[in-house]
C-alpha cells in the first residue's frame, strides 16, 4: 500500500465508528464487533432496555446536507433484528455544519443533527406503552 496515495474512506469510517459509538452511549447500549460485519453479530448498535424491549440499528451518517434512505438498509436491518428477536432501527447523522448552514438559510433554528427511525409499528407500540403508564 503507498502511503502517499489517499486511502479512500478513511475519514467515513472514523465519522462512522464515531457515530455508532455516540448511539451506543445515548441508547445505553453497545457497538457490535466490525460495525456488525460478523455472522454472529449484525447490526451496527445493540440495545437491550430496563423492559427488556431490545433494539438492533443500522448507523448511517454522511458529511452532506443529505441522505437517501435505502430500501436494501431497512431490509437488511428489519432481517437480521428479527432473527435476533430485536426492534429494528436506523441511525442517521447529518453534518452539524450542514445542518446549521440549512437552518441558517431558512431563518430556523438548528435541529438535532442525529435522528432514529423506526417502523411505524414499533413507534406504534411506544406510545402505546407510554400511554398505558400515564
Amino acid at each position: 500500500m503507498d502511503p502517499y496515495v489517499a486511502q479512500p474512506n478513511k475519514g467515513g469510517t472514523r465519522r462512522a465508528k464515531t457515530h455508532e459509538r455516540g448511539v451506543a452511549a445515548s441508547l445505553g447500549g453497545r457497538r457490535q464487533p466490525g460495525s456488525g460485519s460478523s455472522q454472529r453479530a449484525k447490526g451496527d448498535v445493540k440495545v437491550t432496555g430496563p423492559d427488556d424491549t431490545r433494539l438492533l440499528v443500522e448507523c448511517k451518517t454522511t458529511m452532506h446536507g443529505s441522505l437517501t434512505v435505502q430500501a436494501e438498509w431497512l431490509v437488511k436491518i428489519s432481517a437480521e433484528a428479527m432473527a435476533q428477536g430485536c426492534y429494528p432501527a436506523l441511525a442517521i447523522e447529518i453534518d452539524a455544519t450542514k445542518m446549521a448552514d440549512v437552518a441558517s438559510r431558512m431563518g430556523k433554528s438548528i435541529p438535532e443533527n442525529r435522528w432514529v427511525a423506526l417502523p411505524e409499528s414499533v413507534l406504534s407500540g411506544i406510545m402505546e406503552r407510554l400511554n398505558a403508564d400515564r
